[in-house]
């Protein structure tokens, strides 16, 4: 079983939004259901843990073509703010799928494995997105 560390960085066109300060395991898989949350929930709220730690990545609709993506440290459920930011919601949701697709492409090319499940699950959460935003993605 292979372990993946990793960091997922998130930045506009002035400054790091999310770094490599907020490493953890399988990070992509973690945007990926807190994406996936989001888009069944009629593009309102979504959230997954983030990595094993104790923190909730969540994505909640800001007005009407804006998200607030909000990092959440949850030890018993007592929530801390760890970073929150508003982006232009269908940009961001692009470059994210982008970025999943671009990692597990490359994982695959490196025969570090990616189950079935995963890859399925991103396959549906790129549909669910191409329904909503007429096949740009």
């Amino acid at each position: 079983m292979l372990i993946q560390k990793s960091a997922v960085i998130i930045q506009d066109d002035h400054q790091q939004l999310i770094g490599f300060e907020q490493w953890g395991l399988d990070l992509w898989g973690c945007y990926l259901s807190a994406l996936n949350s989001y888009i069944k929930s009629g593009f309102t709220y979504g959230e997954a843990m983030y990595g094993i730690d104790p923190k909730l990545i969540c994505f909640e609709k800001n007005g009407k073509s804006s998200i607030e993506v909000i990092l959440k440290y949850d030890p018993l459920h007592v929530k801390k703010t760890i970073t929150s930011f508003i982006l232009e919601e269908r940009d961001f949701l692009q470059h994210l799928m982008n970025g999943a697709s671009n990692f597990y492409t490359l994982m695959n090319k490196y025969k570090i494995h990616t189950s079935k499940k995963t890859m399925s699950f991103l396959s549906e959460t790129i549909e669910l997105l191409k329904q909503t935003y007429s096949k740009e993605l």
